[in-house]
């Protein structure tokens, strides 16, 4: 089998996880590294889809179904350990349909590895959002501030009671983003007093 692996030309082997028995065995994987062939084994089910869909490639099955056709292109595959952590590199994929980014993120402990990791979803849902609609609503209670400002603007062409009701609603809108700079450490007066300019 080994042999029939190094005839197509494989230099990188990527092996799923078996739940029944170990995937590939101690001897071949010997074999297999004196033929100069890297095997990353125990890979997760899950994980098959993305990195077929990632690497261009098709799983295969049997040793008679193992074709050129069917194996993806990286100019440099590498294995780097974080902490106690193998990560696997493609670098350089030829002929991808999707173009496909890994990010890392490591954190001192668990807490603040869950929050890094909730604001970085977070973070792609926005840029998802505006992606498949382009309208931005800025935010730092800017937009409270335009809406106060056309108010004031719109209070003095009315008089009576409802004027002053305008007013006061205005002026209730311009505590949001001075509450906002003020929990940012700004000092929130000069803040509210650039956003009106």
């Amino acid at each position: 089998i080994c042999r029939k692996i190094k005839a197509t030309k494989c230099n990188v082997l990527l092996v799923q996880k078996s739940i029944i028995k170990e995937s590939i065995c101690s001897l071949a994987l010997q074999i297999l590294a004196e033929m100069q062939i890297m095997v990353i084994k125990d890979i997760e089910r899950d994980d098959l889809e993305f990195i077929v869909n990632s690497l261009n490639c098709v799983p295969i099955a049997d040793i008679e179904s193992m074709k050129h056709e069917n194996f993806a292109f990286a100019d440099c595959v590498e294995e780097r350990l974080y902490g106690q952590e193998k990560i696997i590199i493609f670098k350089g994929v030829k002929n991808v349909s999707c173009k496909t980014a890994t990010v890392v993120i490591r954190s001192s402990n668990t807490l603040l590895l869950k929050e890094a990791e909730r604001s970085f979803y977070d973070a792609l849902c926005v840029i998802r959002s505006i992606i498949r609609r382009r309208y931005l609503v800025a935010g730092g209670g800017s937009s409270e501030i335009e809406i106060s400002f056309n108010l004031r603007q719109f209070s003095k062409s009315i008089t009576g009671v409802d004027c002053f009701c305008i007013i006061a609603f205005a002026s209730s809108l311009e505590i949001i983003p001075y509450i906002l700079s003020e929990n940012a450490g700004l000092e929130p007066i000069q803040v509210i007093s650039k956003l009106k300019k």
